[in-house]
């Protein structure tokens, strides 16, 4: 790796806080044209309205719109389609614009890339995305919560299927908060096995780098998915895991990796793995902390056995796997799930399984 954690440390510790863009009138979204503050709403009802929404987007953006875009997906199953809310081009600068994604549990495409200054997602279902993975890029916040990510597939091109992606802004390494909450990440897969690839990474933008300086996932679930790695996190000062549930069964990598990254923290947690070794890797990063109430399920673990190095955990907190087999069927029951979002039932099993 080019950069050492205590050299990258360094440069976090003189980052710049994040660029604040001044406030400018802009137009409106519908015929009324209004201050940066009010809010373009974008009602979607159909696929067609979705591959429409980039070119609101550049519209938008190219008139110095700095706003708002609130999109709100109706109810329904939408059918796989190319689409995206970000610039033509990589490396053009990020608008001062904040997305907004609300469903009612609707089920559409993950998009190829959002771009924003912020973005905050809800209440959707993302499924069988197979053109491509997804990105999310901003160089101030994300935000999902309430979705499920169920039946991906992630051509083998692709390192990362999901992407939340820092990036900097006017050449200053900027901080970026990311919270994902009761969000469920369910039975996706990578195409080819034999590749290094992750279905969850938080990467940066290599042209305006930046960090992660908040990263909160709470009241979640990881659910028989198979990549080599379930959860990347890179270039993160800060991550608290609380109430995540992992189970996982494929027998390679690890559920969690840290690179560069300062302090990670799973906090009354349930993690079920084939054995102790997949729990998580390091690479320039201190051990991942293990604490609250949180339990992790070995397959054939046995007291004694060496704990990876990776690991900072109180031994109470090691199993094996066969002691959770009386819960099993509930998370398995939620492995199965339907495509779409949770029901309520479903949600207080998987709930249950959180309280080793």
């Amino acid at each position: 790796m080019s950069v050492s954690h205590r050299s990258w440390l360094a440069v976090v510790a003189i980052a710049a806080c994040a660029h604040d863009p001044s406030s400018e009138a802009g137009p409106g979204g519908s015929a009324r044209s209004k201050p940066a503050k009010e809010p373009l709403v974008i009602d979607v009802k159909s696929t067609g309205d979705l591959e429409k929404l980039r070119d609101t987007y550049l519209e938008r953006a190219a008139a110095g719109f700095t706003g708002t875009i609130d999109v709100r997906i109706a109810p329904g199953t939408y059918a796989e389609t190319n689409w995206s809310m970000a610039p033509t081009e990589a490396s053009a600068p990020v608008p001062a614009i904040d997305l907004v994604l609300e469903g009612q549990g609707a089920v559409i495409p993950g998009p190829l890339e959002l771009v924003a200054r912020s973005i905050r997602v809800s209440n959707l279902a993302f499924v069988k995305q197979r053109l491509g993975g997804t990105r999310l890029e901003a160089t101030g916040s994300i935000a999902i919560s309430h979705c499920t990510f169920v039946d991906g597939r992630s051509p083998r091109t692709l390192d990362s299927y999901i992407e939340l992606r820092s990036r900097g802004t006017n050449g200053k390494k900027t901080p970026v908060d990311v919270s994902i909450a009761d969000t469920w990440f369910v039975r996706n897969f990578q195409d080819d096995a034999t590749i290094p690839a992750a279905l969850l990474a938080f990467t940066t933008n290599m042209h305006e780098p930046a960090y992660f300086k908040d990263v909160a996932i709470s009241n979640s679930a990881f659910l028989g998915n198979a990549f080599i790695t379930d959860l990347a996190l890179n270039y993160v000062m800060t991550a608290k895991l609380d109430r995540v549930l992992f189970y996982r069964t494929w027998p390679a990598g690890q559920l969690l990796t840290s690179t560069t990254s300062q302090d990670v923290i799973v906090n009354d947690s349930v993690i079920v793995v084939d054995d102790l070794a997949r729990v998580a890797a390091i690479d320039h990063s201190p051990p991942i902390r293990f604490t609250g109430t949180t339990k992790i399920y070995a397959k054939s673990y046995k007291p004694g056995a060496a704990i990876p190095d990776a690991l900072k955990v109180d031994r109470a907190a090691l199993s094996d796997r066969a002691a959770i087999d009386a819960t099993a069927k509930d998370v398995d029951a939620a492995v199965a799930m339907p495509v779409g979002m949770p029901d309520d039932a479903l949600r207080a099993k998987v709930d249950k399984a959180l309280r080793p």
